[in-house]
């Protein structure tokens, strides 16, 4: 058992060493900024997460040893990237939104594989989120979805609204995905969340055909 634990702390002391948040470059993106009020910690404790993807995890600068709290920060300041590279065009077409849009997309879908595979790992709740509390956990999701409303609301009445919808969607069924669960298992997370006020976040996605249950 201490054989055990020396060689978990030993590991953390490396990985925090090499630990760091880091935005993607996107094409025309401005400068995605900090998050105010939030800020990425490496975990008490880490466990390494099964290889759900592994092409994905190198995608992803090998992000997969994080807890879910610092991987939607990091996937926050990605988004953060692409909606600025979407705002910095004089006109948009189908064809942009769709591009900066699947790559959000490819960001966001992350989360919840990440999660499943925690989970299903056997993980503790409070371990998979790096034990930062209820608020701080609804504080960074809130914060992503406020960034995806944003986008949504710049591209609407640029294109087709049914366009919109289309291409939209799989970034609301994969944050689905992730969050209709979450709620379940944080205690008095959709307490939170409803109180940090992501009622706009909830109305578009069941514009777009999806279902959150907070």
């Amino acid at each position: 058992m201490q054989t055990w634990r020396s060689v978990l702390s030993l590991f953390l002391f490396f990985f925090t060493l090499n630990w760091q948040v880091s935005a993607l470059p996107s094409p025309k993106a401005g400068d995605g900024g900090t998050l105010a009020g939030i800020r990425p910690r490496s975990p008490l404790e880490i466990r390494v997460l099964p290889d759900v993807n592994q092409e994905t995890h190198k995608k992803r600068d090998n992000i997969e040893n994080r807890n879910v709290y610092d991987i939607i920060l990091d996937v926050t300041v990605r988004i953060q990237n692409e909606v600025n590279a979407v705002k910095s065009y004089d006109r948009l077409t189908t064809e942009i939104v769709q591009h900066h849009v699947d790559i959000i997309a490819g960001h966001i879908a992350y989360i919840p594989a990440a999660f499943k595979a925690y989970r299903d790992a056997g993980v503790e709740v409070d371990l998979i989120f790096g034990y930062h509390s209820t608020y701080e956990i609804a504080v960074a999701i809130a914060a992503l979805v406020n960034l995806v409303v944003d986008l949504v609301n710049h591209v609407y009445g640029t294109i087709n609204v049914d366009l919109v919808a289309a291409i939209v969607a799989p970034i609301f069924q994969d944050f689905a995905v992730f969050l209709n669960v979450a709620v379940t298992v944080v205690v008095n997370l959709s307490v939170t969340l409803n109180g940090l006020g992501i009622s706009a976040f909830i109305s578009l996605s069941e514009r777009v055909g999806v279902t959150i249950s907070l």
